[in-house]
């Protein structure tokens, strides 16, 4: 959003602030260097009077928490952060908010409401006689409101509704509420894409700017493979330290079709957490599902406005997948990890799966590798990271990349580029990654008579029965892991690799929490 926009917005939308927006770590930088400049003295900025009462109660009860968890010898830096935004958001708001123009003041039927349902009921009273703004960093309430521009018997006397962000530029950002991609059962050419020369010279100035022209400077090298590179993002005193990191093509890997879908990607971008989950209190909630995804969050250009590559999130302190598969690296990696963090763990991937596939994106290229494990901030959790979006399959884009082991027996020596993955290809890879996590690293048609991944899996030899029972071609390790799988599992395992049908990502969430309730009850038992 340009700071043409965000004028017109304040001067023409009666805009709400949200007591999130005032506690982001950026509030200060926003409200001094973006928005000061915007607020006149007829400004058309204000907060509810919940707010301010909300930022009181986050910095009494943080007060009390930290006080207990000093007594008691424990680490207590997210606190004071949330302490310190809590008075900085109190702060901004005498600063810059004089109360005759600032605040609007609670009705008796609001004074015990959540903030959200305050902001909810007021937008559906009010959007049909104003344009209306909210400035929040809220996901949950800036998807409230923003369904409230759509929503209801007065959808067409609706004047408009606009929600921001500060985004990590310490900018407004338009909140975009992502919708489904496109179904298509036609594909580009990846084989006709026009190659483009646009590059950078790393060796004279490692910056690289986003569509509105900010600078990012790139810090050093964290990763590379067949197409680019990947570089962190160094700080700016707006951009944390670890926060980004960027993906630069290669000079001669870089194409016109690759361009038009990063900006796809970043015009619809995916709900995405970074970071744990708090309830009310501040708390982190970690019986809520986490994931990270590395999406597009920028295209990025060089001087000549020519593109390079992509921002996106950075992941940190993160193991691959491949960490917990198979008896060695579970050991070594995470040597208190049982039966049930496999099976947590599969859960959280099939999560994900069938969010993306709730917006008709495929990842296509389902391995260990492209999925990343991260530990929570206690230890007792493990987190699910994406990374390699820019090869998902999402609409006319096939994706590109792919191994054998996980392709569908129909699919081998076809290139990748060249077709459309379907729910069968896309339910045979995660049934597979299945089998690898609980049959600790092997495959469902390896077998004693070695032989290639395309050899084994034309022939479709599946070396494992109902009952634990196994053929003479069934591995040792195989022999020895699969009778301890529940029945269920191995019907389902044989469901696929035996009868060739789809087994869903719905049913094996369903036979994961099956397994679950069962392994607990099991070792309760015990």
């Amino acid at each position: 959003m340009s700071k043409e926009d965000l004028f017109h917005i304040v001067k023409n939308y009666t805009v709400f602030l949200d007591a999130s927006a005032l506690m982001d770590e950026r509030a200060h930088i926003f409200f001094n260097k973006t928005l000061k400049p915007h607020l006149i003295k007829n400004q058309n900025v204000y907060f509810h009077g919940n707010v301010y009462e909300e930022l009181e109660n986050v910095i009494r009860y943080t007060e009390k928490t930290i006080e207990k968890l000093q007594k008691n010898q424990k680490n207590v830096f997210w606190e004071k952060q949330r302490l310190k935004n809590a008075k900085t958001g109190k702060k901004i708001i005498d600063k810059f908010f004089p109360e005759e123009i600032g605040a609007i003041k609670q009705k008796k039927r609001d004074r015990k409401k959540d903030i959200d349902e305050v902001y909810i009921n007021l937008f559906t009273e009010l959007r049909t006689k104003r344009k209306l703004g909210l400035i929040t960093q809220d996901k949950g309430l800036s998807t409230e409101i923003m369904k409230l521009n759509y929503s209801g018997a007065v959808k067409n006397k609706i004047k408009d509704i606009a929600v921001l962000f500060i985004d990590h530029r310490s900018f407004a950002s338009s909140f975009i509420l992502p919708e489904p991609f496109k179904k298509s059962q036609r594909r580009h050419n990846l084989s006709k894409a026009n190659m483009l020369e646009s590059s950078i010279d790393l060796d004279i100035k490692n910056t690289v700017y986003d569509s509105d022209n900010y600078p990012y400077t790139l810090y050093k090298k964290i990763g590379e493979g067949g197409e680019g590179s990947v570089y962190d993002i160094k700080p700016d005193g707006s951009i944390k330290k670890d926060e980004l990191c960027c993906k630069i093509y290669h000079k001669d890997k870089l194409t016109d079709l690759k361009v038009s879908k990063m900006k796809l990607m970043v015009s619809n971008p995916l709900p995405n957490v970074v970071e744990p989950y708090t309830n009310k209190k501040g708390k982190p909630d970690y019986n809520k599902p986490f994931w990270s995804i590395a999406w597009p969050k920028k295209v990025l250009y060089n001087l000549k406005h020519e593109p390079v590559g992509y921002l996106m999130s950075k992941m940190r302190n993160t193991k691959p997948l491949s960490a917990i598969i198979g008896k060695t690296l579970i050991k070594k990696e995470f040597p208190s990890f049982k039966t049930i963090d496999l099976i947590n763990t599969s859960l959280k991937i099939l999560k994900i799966i069938k969010k993306l596939h709730n917006y008709n994106v495929y990842i296509g290229d389902i391995q260990p590798d492209n999925f990343l494990i991260m530990q929570s901030i206690n230890g007792n959790e493990i987190f699910i990271c994406l990374v390699d979006v820019d090869s998902f399959q999402i609409e006319r884009y096939p994706c590109p990349g792919g191994i054998p082991e996980f392709t569908h027996p129909d699919r081998q020596l076809l290139a990748y580029e060249e077709y459309l993955r379907t729910e069968k290809d896309e339910c045979f890879a995660v049934s597979t990654l299945l089998f690898n996590i609980f049959m600790l690293k092997l495959f469902p048609y390896s077998n004693t008579e070695g032989g290639s991944v395309q050899k084994n899996m034309n022939e479709k030899h599946f070396p494992y029965k109902l009952n634990g029972m196994v053929t003479e071609k069934a591995l040792p390790l195989g022999k020895k892991i699969w009778p301890k799988l529940p029945k269920y599992l191995q019907e389902a395992f044989i469901e696929v690799f035996e009868h060739d049908n789809i087994v869903g990502i719905e049913d094996w969430e369903n036979l994961m929490n099956r397994y679950s309730k069962d392994f607990k009850r099991k070792q309760k038992r015990i």
